[in-house]
């Protein structure tokens, strides 16, 4: 396996954590298992496919994923305590200048924090786990479908190297356990942050949410820088100008919090189910369609 890979692979598994943490619990474990393993599943068969070539399509892309960075960031600045938009700015700001010093810088960072995204919910879960309840394996009936395209995020590792993005395979399926454990920690609280105020350890009450804000940070700025080196490869194959990625990416995907707020679950929902499920799937027909009427003319 390619260091690529290696580093690509650990980049999409910290990107991931962002909605295996913050949106999916809300569905509950077997809803945010279901979803994550569906993601996985159109994971694995974007692999097969032949890439999106039509440039239509990845100018669509293009805006949809500068709607995505501020509604990434604007869900970040809400997973912290008095949290405000500038947190939110400040990592976009971050992102976006690493995603214009090469595709390579974003996934060495990738590689670097798998490891601490690990360690910490490892923790976390490892404490918060033995505390589970027999209420808590009960399926939620209520849930709001809405959140559930957001377990599409693996596809972005399709969209920035598809061959490289290959080698996901074992992250992926990590993906789908972290999902459904903290969607399981989650149950019969808010979020799982909040149950995280009250995890015993040792038979002592802790408060262990800074470490959340942590691993959550980390995994934020991934997914942020993931989305940016996205936007950076459109942009080249766009216009093929590549120095248009970081203005782009800040001053644009900045304009977008206030855009993606303005928005409701149900358009975040569908944006994230077309462009980062269906789209990277769908190319290979259009493209054989594009073909053959190019040979009906020439007959």
């Amino acid at each position: 396996m390619k260091t690529e890979s290696k580093q690509l692979a650990a980049l999409t598994f910290c990107a991931s954590t962002v909605p295996s943490i913050l949106i999916l619990p809300h569905a509950g474990w077997l809803w945010a298992g279901i979803a994550a393993v569906f993601s996985v599943l159109f994971a694995l068969f974007a692999q097969t496919r032949p890439g999106i070539k039509n440039r239509y399509l990845l100018l669509l892309l293009l805006l949809w994923n500068l709607i995505a960075l501020g509604a990434v960031s604007d869900i970040l600045c809400a997973a912290f305590p008095n949290g405000g938009v500038l947190l939110g700015l400040l990592l976009l700001l971050l992102a976006a200048y690493a995603a214009d010093r090469g595709v390579y810088v974003i996934l060495r960072v990738g590689a670097v924090a798998v490891f601490a995204v690990i360690i910490l919910y490892g923790m976390l879960l490892g404490f918060s786990l033995p505390g589970l309840e027999v209420k808590q394996l009960v399926p939620r009936k209520d849930i709001a479908w809405t959140l559930l395209p957001a377990a599409m995020t693996p596809m972005l590792s399709i969209l920035l190297d598809k061959e490289a993005a290959k080698a996901n395979k074992l992250w992926l399926y990590g993906i789908v356990v972290l999902t459904i454990l903290a969607a399981l920690v989650s149950s019969g609280r808010q979020d799982f942050y909040t149950a995280m105020k009250s995890v015993s350890v040792l038979g002592a009450m802790e408060r262990l949410e800074p470490l959340v804000s942590v691993a959550l940070t980390i995994g934020g700025f991934c997914l942020l820088g993931l989305i940016c080196a996205v936007n950076g490869k459109l942009l080249s194959e766009i216009f093929q100008k590549r120095t248009l990625a970081l203005p782009t990416n800040f001053f644009v995907g900045g304009a977008c919090i206030w855009i993606s707020s303005l928005l409701s679950g149900s358009i975040l929902a569908i944006g994230t189910a077309i462009f980062w499920g269906l789209l990277p799937i769908l190319p290979q027909p259009l493209e054989k369609q594009k073909k053959f009427e190019k040979k009906q003319k020439n007959a």
